[in-house]
């Protein structure tokens, strides 16, 4: 059996491992929040190119193609570019804003109106909020 090994390191952590489309994990927090995660290791790979896939929310999807070769270990490490996806709506009286929900609260809720940029909307000014596909 001519096996090795692939490790698997992540900016940021929380991101979903797909190798040769089977669901390995998703990485965890390394030492520092903004740093790498920890390593995903995922033994006794056969030798041979594989298909890695990388799934994050509010990332664009990685595809990888490490070539794994006998006793050895092929690092990956990926920094995963942000994206812009909406995906929820709100109305409020000044307007419609559309943006990524970041969290909520029973004061309101946070969305990130534009890249990098969020903005809190208290419930008293949501006059309609819509989860987009």
């Amino acid at each position: 059996n001519v096996m090795g090994r692939i490790e698997v390191r992540t900016i940021p952590a929380g991101v979903q491992v797909l190798l040769d489309g089977v669901n390995i994990g998703s990485t965890k927090p390394g030492a520092s929040e903004a740093g790498p995660s920890e390593v995903l290791a995922v033994e006794n790979v056969r030798q041979g190119e594989h298909a890695l896939v990388l799934r994050c929310q509010g990332y664009a999807e990685t595809v990888k193609h490490p070539v794994v070769e006998n006793q050895k270990t092929s690092k990956i490490n990926v920094k995963m570019k942000r994206v812009f996806a909406p995906d929820i709506e709100i109305k409020t009286s000044s307007g419609v804003y559309r943006g990524v929900l970041i969290s909520s609260s029973p004061d309101g809720v946070v969305v990130e109106v534009k890249m990098g940029i969020n903005r809190t909307f208290l419930h008293s000014e949501i006059r309609e909020l819509k989860h987009l596909q």
